[in-house]
């Protein structure tokens, strides 16, 4: 089986339950309205936590994934988009203007950086002075112990 398949998979069925409470500890840890900001998700996948920041009201909202199959399935899943815009990038090299981007939030993907301290660095060259750096693995925290 294709691992983009296996993961798709994977995520439909089991982490399908927490990608709402990713989204409540990003609302929890930044504590500002989303309105007129925008959000680069790192680590994108097939687009399940997009389909979550879709629902609030930032102005433009990138996907970013090194694999041009899972974005091709992330915009399957959010077609209906109009400030979704998906880019096949890394962590190492985010093709962002300095100082431009207002969140960067990444779940699940920070285990695959080739090179943690260049990617906190783009990161933080792409964050405006404000800006809001969220990135884990695992439940999350507002993450039910039953789920």
């Amino acid at each position: 089986m294709k691992t983009s398949n296996h993961y798709e998979q994977i995520a439909n069925s089991t982490f399908s339950k927490i990608f709402p409470y990713l989204l409540q500890d990003l609302k929890n840890y930044y504590n500002l309205p989303f309105t007129n900001k925008t959000i680069a998700e790192i680590g994108t996948g097939p687009g399940y936590i997009l389909k979550e920041l879709l629902k609030e009201d930032f102005s433009k909202i990138y996907g970013i994934d090194l694999s041009l199959d899972m974005l091709i399935r992330a915009y399957k899943n959010n077609s209906n988009a109009n400030n979704l815009l998906l880019l096949n990038a890394n962590a190492e090299k985010l093709p962002f203007k300095n100082s431009s981007i207002d969140i960067v939030f990444s779940r699940g993907s920070v285990f695959f950086w080739k090179d943690l301290k260049s990617a906190l660095n783009e990161i933080y060259r792409v964050l405006n002075n404000n800006g809001f750096l969220l990135i884990g693995g695992g439940y999350g925290i507002s993450t039910p112990p039953e789920i």
